[in-house]
């Protein structure tokens, strides 16, 4: 196969990924280039098209055996709980491609998947259900069973044999009476397990019942799990509890004052001196009520029963921790190490120093070190720590790790600020774009109410914060950064003037959730004041480095119009990189690695924050 055979294939599969063509006419009409790229082959293969497109292992549409139902698919991602990585999993095929399937809008209500089961295929779905499994995968067989989008007790079904596609919107009496018979018809698993939770924690408080409901008082993590599912069932918390046989109590109401000093004296030495870490299951117990208490301090808060606080022993905990890392990755010879501005771990180091008032250099000499601040300045022998080799190594952030850390930023009245220049920010920012809502309406979802003016904070949440979610910064940056590139790869210079539009709309989305719309330039250690909007997003504007109108072929355009040329920067630098001196339009880097941009004059400004930047 020649390359530009290869060529053919990669941009066919772009075009059609299932292999399937509808007619030679509608690929000039979809894909210009591409056909032409095609012909050309054909000939030189002294083939038609046609049969040149079935040497590749590409056929034409029959759309008696198309295992595609696009009504049908557009039907079930709008109006039943199913996702298109879920129809994915179904069809053992990627994501991307169900993605290009959904982009389809031009078909025909063929119900092509509307196929009844065979009495084989309901035994094994009703032996699953049976085993609680509303939902199962394999090579051969695969199904799922979910619910309409505002009816939760009406349900279809999704089902792959091997190749073949079926989807019940009613499903056969087998299938009702088994999904009856284990109460799947209100519950889904996973809701039975929780209740189950629910039921256990019940028998461990007592098993307290008044009025036919069981008393139990849940944690905030409980009652964001609780949140989650009253809001699928379209219900209040309260209504939902009932519904279960349930009443939740206000576990604070139970507390005297006697059993607040019992509780402090669990932490107490002879001295009544305090010791206390933020993540003992009582320090948001503590941090909360003395919130609660004239807004006062934690220590204030001892204080007023008697007690002094002392934090040294947590702080000591997270000092040792992160000088095991250095010592594991850093260290160049005895106690002198280097650490990349660019490697996500600087920024860890430089928010505690940040938040002890103190430089980077000082934090790192307070634990032994001694740092080399250039590369430059490194043995010829060292070889720097490849923080790279860890982008794919944590899973993705989950809806109880969002809930664990909304618990420790909320008050008494599950209230949360968001500080817009912390990390947790950054995390909320990319979890809600995941979402596709607004940070707002994310902390909403969580059981909280967002607030704009500052609430008491203890320093120690928010570096607990810090530690609990770093581990997964790199893998959403990871993600965004393929998404850029398949965005820019998915889209023709040919195409027209509005498809340019919607890839450039994207192209500036996804180059702003990479950076959660902070500029690029403004030091971290002295930022420019942010512009919030009313969605809680910092303002931000995308800079192409290059200008398109010095732009001369589509050679020129392929580059300039590219994320790789682009930068996010706030509206104050946008300015002053577009007219300060004639404008900083060239992208350079010394020789530790760092970026700037740099204009006509030879004037510098540094890149700070950067992720998807290069010079070679």
């Amino acid at each position: 196969m020649t390359k530009e055979d290869k060529l053919v294939v990669e941009e066919f599969k772009n075009l059609f990924p299932d292999g399937i063509y509808d007619t030679i006419k509608n690929i000039k009409i979809k894909n210009a280039d591409l056909y032409n790229l095609i012909e050309k082959q054909a000939k030189k293969h002294h083939l038609k098209p046609k049969d040149y497109l079935d040497t590749l292992g590409f056929s034409k549409n029959n759309k008696s055996k198309s295992k595609y139902d696009y009504y049908n698919l557009h039907n079930l991602l709008n109006k039943y709980n199913i996702k298109a990585s879920d129809i994915a999993e179904i069809f053992n095929c990627s994501r991307q491609n169900i993605s290009a399937k959904i982009a389809i809008t031009n078909y025909t209500q063929d119900n092509l998947w509307i196929i009844p089961l065979s009495q084989d295929e309901i035994k094994i779905i009703v032996d699953n259900l049976y085993e609680n499994k509303i939902c199962f995968f394999s090579n051969e067989f695969s199904y799922m069973i979910f619910d309409k989008t505002d009816v939760f007790d009406k349900k279809a079904l999704l089902l792959r044999h091997n190749n073949t596609i079926k989807l019940l919107y009613e499903l056969p009496d087998e299938i009702q009476n088994a999904l009856k018979n284990n109460n799947l018809d209100i519950f889904s698993s996973e809701e039975k397990n929780f209740i189950t939770e629910l039921n256990a924690i019940c028998e461990e408080q007592g098993k307290n019942i008044i009025n036919n409901q069981k008393q139990i008082y849940l944690t905030t993590l409980q009652k964001n799990k609780a949140q989650h599912w009253a809001e699928y069932k379209h219900k209040k918390l309260k209504e939902y509890f009932e519904f279960l046989g349930f009443q939740c109590i206000d576990k604070r109401i139970l507390y005297s004052e006697s059993d607040i000093i019992a509780k402090i004296k669990k932490y107490s030495d002879s001295n009544n001196c305090i010791s206390l870490k933020v993540e003992d299951d009582d320090y948001h117990f503590f941090a909360t009520r003395a919130y609660r208490n004239n807004k006062s301090s934690i220590y204030d808060f001892f204080k007023h029963y008697g007690f002094r606080y002392q934090r040294g022993r947590y702080v000591g905990d997270i000092y040792e921790k992160h000088k095991k890392i250095i010592s594991e990755r850093y260290v160049v010879t005895g106690n002198t190490i280097y650490i990349s501005s660019y490697d996500p771990y600087y920024r860890t180091i430089a928010g505690i120093a940040n938040n002890k008032n103190k430089t980077f250099d000082e934090i790192v000499s307070f634990m032994g070190f001694k740092r080399i601040k250039h590369k430059r300045d490194l043995p010829d022998s060292y070889v720097p720590f490849d923080y790279s080799k860890e982008l794919l190594e944590f899973s993705t952030l989950d809806y109880d790790n969002i809930s664990t850390i909304l618990s420790l930023l909320s008050n008494e009245d599950n209230e949360v600020f968001l500080d817009v220049t912390t990390y947790t920010y950054y995390i909320i920012f990319l979890r809600a774009k995941l979402e596709n809502i607004s940070i707002t309406k994310l902390v909403e979802n969580h059981g909280y109410k967002r607030v704009f003016h500052r609430i008491f904070q203890e320093d120690d949440i928010i570096e607990e914060n810090n530690e609990i979610l770093n581990r997964y910064e790199d893998v959403y940056r990871h993600k965004l950064l393929n998404e850029l590139k398949e965005l820019e790869s998915s889209f023709s210079l040919n195409q027209t003037e509005i498809t340019k539009l919607e890839r450039n709309k994207k192209l500036v989305t996804k180059l702003k959730d990479l950076y959660q719309c902070k500029c690029q330039l403004c030091n971290p250690d002295n930022p420019l004041p942010p512009i919030c909007l009313d969605n809680g997003e910092i303002y931000s504007e995308v800079h192409h480095i290059t200008s398109l109108h010095v732009a001369k072929s589509n050679e020129d355009i392929q580059y300039i119009d590219s994320y790789k040329n682009t930068i996010v920067l706030c509206p104050y630098h946008h300015k002053y990189v577009h007219l300060h001196n004639g404008g900083f339009n060239i992208l350079s880097k010394d020789d530790d690695d760092i970026l700037y941009l740099q204009n006509k004059k030879g004037e510098q400004i540094q890149i700070y924050i950067n992720y998807h930047l290069s010079v070679n």
